[in-house]
């Protein structure tokens, strides 16, 4: 393998490596995230929305955020938020892999 891929291949571990551990520790900001939502009044679901985005493609588990919303906003507005959120966090996260990685895997 030469060193230029060696050295991507590398790149790509760290990246996934800090993400990782970048998620786990979000995890303990939850609750603190959740009491920041609640005091933003008629903006807290659209604020939730933006974090669950930033929380999906930070590899954050989804888990803890589906709950939060639930316990936050309610089960029936909870439910909504939540979907919003991963769906469009799953998207935000399928067109950064698609757009990063794209030429590696075309020249693969």
């Amino acid at each position: 393998m030469p060193a230029r891929a060696l050295a991507r291949v590398a790149l790509v571990v760290v990246v996934v490596a800090v993400l990782v551990v970048a998620g786990r520790r979000a995890g303990a900001l939850v609750p603190e995230f959740v009491r920041w939502v609640n005091g933003l009044g008629p903006w807290g679901p659209l604020a939730f929305v933006a974090g669950y985005i930033v929380a999906s493609v930070a590899l954050v588990p989804a888990a803890l955020l589906t709950l939060a919303a639930g316990a936050t906003f309610g089960v029936v507005k909870g439910v909504a938020v939540a979907f919003v959120g991963a769906s469009l966090g799953a998207s935000a996260a399928f067109l950064i892999a698609r757009y990063a990685a794209r030429g590696a895997v075309d020249r693969r």
